[in-house]
């Protein structure tokens, strides 16, 4: 399918009905695309057919169930001796003849320039430190914010479509914080869903991204209903007072301890040698 096994990349999204394999029409098995268009780098691509659990189900009937731990805080892997020894903040102790650290870019970045985690911790302790190589590709490659504010009324005020992109005048002086910007885009979580409930999703990215990290619920629901209101006005929407908003989610993936960002990405300067020891 146009490459080597340990070059095959997973397709990022899945759309609907996508529980069968990645194949170019119903007659290839195969699971792959060789042409790359399912991701951001070039190459062959895959996915799991019927999902991670099909690669999962066989491992754990083979007496590795009883060997995952999980609700583990690592706080330390020791590898510079024979075996590596992970240490967990709960006292635990695993020794074993390789560790695969699979954490977020993030993670990593904290590892090698700890910080304060507000009480809980501060990130993974490498002994020996990484290696120099290492932490250029980590801090080469960079790590963004994307903030996921979901509002739900009492009823819907939106066409049936599924998402909005909405604009709003700048203003003369700076808006008071959280700005979440002049122009969102916004998800229709009920579209298609017979009586789902009226739920809009702000997609926040950016600059706006970046200014909402640390805001509370409260004062991103309030600076997206006033972008709302502020955006569709009296004009043709007729839209003067919004219906009254019943709940608020907002994700908090640059926040999370054990993700501290919400995605990963090249920057400039980034090198092709760079991703390829993050991966080693």
């Amino acid at each position: 399918q146009g490459g080597p096994l340990r070059r095959l990349q997973l397709v990022e999204f899945a759309s609907d009905g996508d529980a069968g394999p990645c194949a170019p029409d119903a007659d290839d098995q195969s699971g792959c695309r060789p042409d790359g268009e399912d991701g951001d780098f070039s190459g062959p691509h895959c996915r799991v057919r019927y999902g991670m659990a099909s690669a999962l189900r066989p491992l754990l009937g083979r007496g590795v169930r009883d060997r995952v731990r999980t609700g583990e805080d690592v706080a330390g892997i020791d590898y510079g001796g024979a075996d590596a020894v992970v240490t967990c903040r709960s006292g635990l102790v695993v020794r074993a003849r390789c560790c695969i650290v699979t954490v977020p870019l993030g993670c990593l970045k904290e590892a090698i320039a700890p910080r304060a985690r507000d009480g809980d911790g501060a990130g993974i302790a490498f002994r020996p430190a990484l290696p120099a190589p290492m932490v250029e590709a980590v801090t080469s490659i960079s790590v963004g914010a994307y903030k996921k504010v979901a509002l739900s009324f009492d009823a819907a005020f939106w066409p049936d479509v599924p998402a909005l992109g909405l604009v709003r005048r700048r203003p003369a002086v700076p808006r008071a914080p959280p700005d979440v910007g002049d122009a969102i885009l916004f998800e229709n979580l009920a579209y298609g869903a017979a009586g789902g409930a009226p739920v809009l999703e702000a997609n926040l990215a950016g600059d706006a991204a970046a200014r909402a990290v640390g805001a509370s619920d409260g004062a991103l629901r309030d600076a997206v209903l006033a972008f709302l209101e502020e955006a569709l006005g009296s004009g043709a929407a007729g839209v003067r007072t919004l219906p009254a908003c019943t709940g608020c989610h907002v994700t908090r993936w640059e926040e999370d301890p054990f993700s501290r960002g919400a995605y990963s990405h090249l920057g400039l300067g980034t090198l092709e040698r760079h991703v390829r020891e993050l991966g080693r």
